[in-house]
């Protein structure tokens, strides 16, 4: 049989009353349609299988990451109307402390006797509402880290269904030489005066703590700490006295 003969396949195929009929077949061809493309249809569906698997699973986690950014585009967007809702309430204030009348100096006044409040910068419309009790300060400690001074204590929130407050904190350290302010940098190199809005910021609507600290080492068996707190727009909230040892 000659190499041409190999390369196919002869069939004869018989019918009843039809006359016999000669077939030759390409190996090739017999390979392709028995092998190669059902190989290549089990590749596709294997594929096909994948893609929609893959489709289906990307949908689903679509479908949970969705209201996740939903819900924090909400939040945000609450955040945003707060801020808004505040910076117009205190642009309302700031307008009404700007139309009233000056404040009287301390000593006029009467209502700030202490001549430590001296050393803040008087401003227009400036109140004392210290009496509002907006605040109470609790649990006043004093310890010592590393020959610094730290004066721990908590602001503490008393406004009607503890509505949101903000405002600035100073704390002034008197011992046997001399005051120390908290925060340090606070005061103005040029006048020696501080204003109102370099203390350290907070807002709270429950209690706020607070650490003082401050690096000179201290003089004395005993300092006085005086906290005072003040509104975003100037006023005096709160202001209370403390003594405590330096010395156990």
């Amino acid at each position: 049989m000659s190499d041409a003969d190999l390369s196919k396949y002869s069939f004869l195929l018989y019918e009843k009353r039809n006359p016999p009929r000669y077939f030759e077949v390409q190996k090739s061809t017999l390979r392709l349609i028995f092998f190669i493309l059902p190989l290549c249809f089990a590749l596709l569906t294997g594929l096909t299988y994948y893609s929609l698997r893959k489709y289906f699973k990307i949908r689903h986690q679509d479908h949970q990451i969705v209201p996740s950014v939903v819900d924090q585009f909400n939040a945000e967007r609450l955040s945003l109307q707060t801020e808004i809702k505040d910076l117009h309430a205190l642009n309302q204030e700031l307008q009404a402390k700007l139309a009233a009348p000056q404040m009287l100096p301390p000593s006029a006044e009467g209502a700030l006797a202490s001549n430590v409040f001296d050393i803040f910068t008087q401003i227009h419309g400036m109140k004392d509402l210290s009496n509002t009790n907006i605040f109470t300060i609790e649990d006043p400690e004093v310890i010592f880290i590393k020959d610094q001074l730290h004066f721990r204590f908590n602001i503490v929130n008393q406004t009607k269904e503890n509505q949101k407050y903000s405002g600035h904190v100073f704390v002034i350290f008197k011992d046997e030489n001399a005051y120390h302010v908290y925060p340090s940098e606070s005061m103005s190199a040029d006048n020696f005066k501080i204003q109102f809005n370099q203390g350290e910021a907070f807002a709270t609507t429950r209690f706020r703590p607070v650490e003082a600290t401050f690096k000179v080492p201290p003089r004395g068996e005993q300092g006085v700490f005086n906290v005072f707190i003040f509104s975003r727009t100037g006023d005096l909230v709160h202001k209370q006295t403390f003594i405590k040892k330096l010395r156990s």
